[in-house]
């Protein structure tokens, strides 16, 4: 006679496949947020780096739309330092343009231990430019 499993066995292993893959969609979903988050403080960065270029300098009101973007796009407004020239620039002259955010992460695995914990993440955008008016 043959030797045949019983249904138990192939539905236990159907089980802990699907635990395994839900473990792991999970952490490359964990894995990839920073990144997202960062690409998304990286475009506004770039797109005000441009106004800055231009113009020599961001007003209040450049500044309060920027926010309203970056608040837009899901970002706690209070966890955003904004550091950009306030005052016109002359041509030629270099600045400094940075965005820093304070992304917290829910983290499920930490090591071999499968826990609940909350990280924080700090997403950092600094560009160089110089003023073109």
């Amino acid at each position: 006679m043959k030797n045949k499993r019983g249904n138990i066995s192939y539905i236990f292993t159907l089980m802990i496949s699907i635990g395994m893959l839900f473990l792991t969609i999970i952490t490359v979903i964990n894995m990839l947020t920073p990144f997202i988050w960062y690409q998304k403080l990286e475009n506004i960065a770039s797109k005000y780096v441009y106004i800055v270029e231009k113009f020599g300098y961001i007003t209040n009101l450049e500044k309060e739309e920027m926010l309203d973007e970056l608040k837009n796009d899901g970002f706690d407004i209070n966890k955003i330092t904004i550091l950009c020239p306030e005052k016109r620039l002359a041509y030629g002259e270099g600045f400094k343009f940075e965005l820093t955010y304070k992304l917290n992460i829910n983290n499920i695995m930490n090591g071999e231990e499968v826990k609940r914990e909350t990280k924080e993440v700090l997403l950092h955008v600094k560009k160089y430019g110089y003023s073109k008016i």
